[in-house]
C-alpha cells in the first residue's frame, strides 16, 4: 500500500514540471520488492564491485572501499596511469559506471591491501594494457 506526501495542487505542480509523482512505501520489503520489479538488471551487472573511484579518466571500480592512505601498489598504478599521485582518486557514484567509456573501466577483483600477489598484478595490468590499446 502506497500513499500519496503531496497535496493535490504540489501534484499538479510536478506534474507540470514532468517530475514523477513520490509515495511513501508502506514497508522495506515492499520497497525491496519494488526496485527488484522495477531494475532486475542492476542487481546482476559486476556483482560485488560497490566503490567507484575516478583518476582522471579513468573509473576504478573495487569490491570494497579504499583505505585514506592508498597501498603503495594502488599508487604505482595512478602514476602508470598518467596521475601524479593516487591523492587525486575520487569516490563517485555506482551509477556512474553507465554513463563511462568502457574503454577507460579498471576492475578490481582483490581485496585491499598492503601488497597483492603478483600474478593479480600481472592481471591488473594486463587489462590495463588492453584497454590502451
Amino acid at each position: 500500500m502506497t500513499e500519496n506526501i503531496f497535496n493535490k495542487s504540489q501534484q499538479k505542480a510536478l506534474a507540470a514540471l514532468g517530475l514523477p509523482l513520490w509515495k511513501l512505501r508502506a514497508s522495506v520489503a515492499e520497497a525491496q520488492e519494488n526496485l527488484a520489479t522495477e531494475n532486475p538488471v542492476a542487481q546482476n551487472s559486476e556483482a560485488g564491485v560497490s566503490h567507484c573511484y575516478r583518476l582522471g579518466p579513468w573509473l576504478l571500480l573495487f569490491t570494497e572501499r579504499l583505505p585514506v592512505k592508498h597501498p603503495q601498489w594502488l599508487v604505482d598504478i595512478a602514476l602508470a596511469l598518467g596521475q601524479a599521485s593516487s591523492s587525486a582518486i575520487a569516490e563517485v557514484p555506482s551509477a556512474s559506471k553507465e554513463q563511462w567509456d568502457s574503454a577507460f573501466i579498471v576492475t578490481f577483483n582483490v581485496d585491499i591491501q598492503d601488497t597483492i600477489p603478483a600474478s593479480m598484478k600481472a592481471k591488473i595490468w594486463n587489462q590495463i594494457q588492453n584497454q590502451l590499446s
